[in-house]
């Protein structure tokens, strides 16, 4: 999987300049005379001032080099060491090219770095520094550290710099040497492949993907995609622009990582990201993008099993969760692989590092066991209600309902007792509007359903105050049953506004939820039928304010 070495191929610069053999001495002895000496004196100073962030200042430099006017130095390593300071300004640089014109050019002690390099790793760096050294050395622009990186995919591996002034840079960098942008280091990897790795923007990755076409789709010598990297360590918005870019990308796998394919990158890496949860997002995109995408396996291991295998801790163990959940609703079946006879479940889950993952998967196993028993799924209970009924109003995950509707397909059309079928209670009691989506896409026909009451599915999703699903099925199934009356002679707004279960009349959801009814429906307004007193249950709401219409 992805090395940190290779998300942050710079991260031992700073140990190295700190390691440097440059110890001040405590005192600056009267007995130092010669003139190597002398400069040692003057080059300890200079790189202990330049390293300090705390320190470093005009002022500060200034004083060293006057009191050591005479002295020839060549040894720049506190050059280096200022361009990698985050405190360092151009008057700095601007200075010292002044005294140490040949500092600019100067690779550091360990025969790999020009300051340049140095600059375009420092979060802090800016175009007019990166400007200054290029005129003090337009050599350095084109020159290779021994792994063959040149400054350009310093800056591409820098995920701290100002994103305004990281483009500029960007654009400076390829005008003074264009061939930059296809050039591969010794791991193959091109500047967009740092870029995508080091969290860049999509407009960044658009930059020098317009600059070198058709780089999205080369692999590093391990095999790597941009595509692979953004989904490990990138935005959502940077893995939607290089999957609209390359769509296939999708579908390719690394070999020297047994076969993993984006997917799989985005699982692992949660713990290299500094904010976990926005691995959920792009695992959700890319189950979402392709439906091929959740049969994807590593050595037969499905993704829910490589899912489960992680090893998580108190800082990336929700997002975890999420994306287990996320998996299993794209593709249930994977579960019954833990009923594959009377050991294997128990001696599978217990494997797993996280107790939360066991109770995860425990819990859904209930309703997988529930899908297996054909006459349990067949047979309705007293109220006529089948399994699934029974697990809609338990608002369970849509993997779940999934599993309940393989083992028994006709129980969506199934009425009870009362003449509710599942769309009714999915509508009323589902959390997601992901839930209703489903059932609706199996049979849009059951839109068109009635209780004993005459209650539609959007009388339903009111009565429960489900506002997302109320969105849902005003705008996607064209305001269905807006206007139709129950058998109360009550419209779904009524029901929304006599529903109990509002907790925030005065809340912007709710209030929306309001205006998307009466502007499905505008004619309500004149209807004289329409009470618009809020029944005595649900005058007022929790905090005692009493309810005003349009507020």
């Amino acid at each position: 999987m992805l090395q940190d070495s290779a998300k942050q191929p710079y991260i031992g610069i700073s140990t190295t300049l700190s390691a440097s053999p440059r110890a001040l001495p405590p005192h600056a002895s009267s007995a130092l005379t010669t003139e190597n000496q002398l400069l040692k004196l003057l080059s300890d100073e200079l790189f202990s001032l330049c390293l300090s962030s705390d320190s470093i200042s005009e002022d500060g430099l200034r004083e060293i080099i006057e009191r050591h006017s005479n002295s020839n130095i060549s040894n720049y390593q506190f050059f280096h060491a200022a361009c990698f300071n985050v405190r360092v300004t151009e008057g700095i640089i601007r200075y010292l090219l002044e005294y140490f014109p040949d500092a600019a050019s100067a690779i550091d002690e360990n025969g790999q770095l020009r300051p340049l390099h140095f600059a375009c790793i420092n979060p802090n760096v800016t175009p007019n520094i990166v400007q200054l050294l290029i005129d003090a050395a337009p050599i350095s622009v084109r020159s290779e550290d021994n792994i063959g990186r040149l400054p350009l995919h310093c800056l591409c591996s820098n995920d701290k710099v100002d994103e305004i002034a990281e483009l500029e840079i960007l654009k400076l960098l390829m005008q003074k040497f264009p061939e930059a942008i296809r050039h591969a280091d010794n791991k193959g990897y091109l500047p967009i492949h740092r870029a995508a790795m080091a969290s860049k923007s999509s407009e960044y990755c658009q930059v020098l993907i317009d600059a070198y076409p058709g780089s999205e789709r080369i692999g590093a010598m391990d095999g790597m995609l941009p595509f692979h990297f953004a989904c490990g360590y990138n935005t959502l918005a940077t893995v939607e622009y290089l999957y609209k870019v390359y769509p296939d990308a999708i579908n390719h796998t690394t070999p020297s990582t047994n076969g993993h394919y984006p997917i799989h990158y985005a699982i692992s890496s949660m713990g290299g990201r500094d904010d976990p949860a926005a691995a959920v997002d792009v695992v959700q995109f890319l189950l979402d993008c392709d439906s091929a995408v959740k049969l994807q396996t590593i050595e037969e291991e499905s993704l829910l099993y490589y899912t489960c295998q992680r090893e998580y801790n108190d800082s990336n163990i929700l997002a975890g969760i999420e994306i287990i959940k996320i998996i299993y609703d794209a593709h249930p079946e994977t579960i019954e692989e833990y009923l594959n006879g009377p050991n294997i479940n128990a001696s599978n889950i217990q494997r797993y590092h996280h107790q939360q993952v066991q109770t995860f998967i425990n819990n859904k196993l209930f309703y997988a066991r529930q899908a297996k028993d054909h006459r349990l799924m067949m047979t309705p209970d007293g109220s006529g209600q089948l399994p699934l009924h029974r697990a809609l109003q338990s608002n369970v995950r849509l993997g779940s309902i999934k599993l309940l509707v393989k083992g028994n397909p006709s129980a969506i059309r199934n009425f009870d007792q009362s003449g509710v079928i599942p769309l009714h209670l999915a509508c009323r009691h589902d959390d997601s509007a992901t839930v209703v989506q489903y059932l609706v896409g199996l049979d849009a026909t059951t839109l068109d359903a009635v209780d004993k009451e005459g209650n539609t599915a959007l009388h339903y999703a009111c009565r429960g105050a489900k506002y997302e699903t109320i969105a849902m099925l005003l705008e996607t199934y064209n305001a269905v049953s807006v206007s139709r009356r129950n058998a109360r002679k009550k419209l779904p707004i009524d029901l929304l506004w006599e529903s109990n279960v509002v907790e925030d009349r005065d809340g912007i959801v709710h209030t929306e939820s309001v205006f998307r009814l009466l502007k499905a429906y505008p004619e309500i307004v004149m209807d004289s039928n329409m009470d618009m007193k809020q029944p005595a249950a649900a005058d007022a709401t929790q905090n005692g304010k009493k309810r005003k219409f349009g507020k």
